[in-house]
């Protein structure tokens, strides 16, 4: 999942990227962070969309590192770590196809589901015998 998020979003960057460069105005190779700018991506509201979804997706890069680190450096049991994670991923993947299609409701409560489960990661890797029965995986607790 940690080695998949970046590469999903850098793809999907890519119709902004080959959108703007098949517009009138053509992309703008000296300064391309100008060309993204949301006034240049107005004309363009699927365009923008995409130029959304991946910032959010880079958003939620920076928020799955540090929970992902500390779920391995606090031993996360790896079952627990591996299913919250693909959920995750999965709710990655479906945010960006909500966002795309201007679905504000899906969009969010996939958003939610997603945080949900990042939460439960880190949380559960720092407080296992408070948070992981309430993700329902209480036979996964060790006793001391």
């Amino acid at each position: 999942v940690a080695a998949f998020m970046p590469m999903f979003a850098f793809v999907i960057n890519l119709p902004v990227i080959m959108g703007l460069a098949a517009s009138e105005d053509g992309c703008e190779n000296m300064m391309p962070r100008n060309d993204h700018r949301p006034d240049r991506l107005k004309d363009f509201p699927t365009l923008f969309r995409f130029k959304s979804a991946h910032n959010n997706t880079m958003e939620a890069c920076a928020m799955m590192a540090p929970v992902f680190f500390a779920a391995q450096t606090l031993k996360l049991d790896q079952i627990v770590f591996a299913k919250l994670s693909v959920f995750f991923l999965l709710c990655r993947v479906l945010y960006f196809f909500a966002y795309v299609l201007n679905s504000d409701a899906l969009r969010t409560t996939i958003w939610v589901s997603g945080f949900l489960a990042l939460n439960a990661i880190a949380f559960g890797a720092l407080f296992p015998a408070d948070v992981l029965p309430l993700v329902g995986v209480a036979s996964f607790i060790k006793a001391k």
